[in-house]
């Protein structure tokens, strides 16, 4: 590439700046509300008021009774059994205690189930 070329395309961009980065005036008010939209401290201050309102109304919530359910659950995955020959307890009164053989098995569901109601700092009674 030429050298003027060069010295022309340098010329053209300088000169094509300067019309680009004209400054305009602005009112107090425009400039106080970018001031503020860009400063990180501020934005800061605002999410952390926001925080706080949500934490105060997470708070109130308390005030309002609750209610809370548990169910549980529970089954064997193999059914044991269980086999007690006669005798196996000694005896009761002379005779033997089972007074025969006697095979117990258990394949039940248990289940167990919660509810809990707190009216602690509510104002019901």
């Amino acid at each position: 590439m030429p050298k003027s070329a060069i010295v022309a395309l340098v010329s053209l961009l300088m000169t094509a700046g300067s019309t680009f980065s004209q400054e305009r005036e602005l009112a107090l008010s425009e400039a106080v509300r970018i001031a503020l939209g860009n400063n990180r401290n501020a934005n800061i201050a605002k999410l952390d008021i926001t925080k706080a309102e949500w934490q105060l109304a997470g708070a109130k919530t308390k005030r309002y009774p609750s209610i809370t359910a548990y169910i549980f659950g529970s089954g064997n995955i193999t059914s044991p059994t269980f086999t007690f020959k006669q005798g196996t307890f000694g005896t009761l009164d002379g005779k033997p205690n089972p007074d025969k053989d006697v095979t117990k098995s258990n394949s039940h569901f248990h289940s167990f189930t919660r509810l809990d109601w707190r009216f602690k700092n509510s104002g019901w009674k």
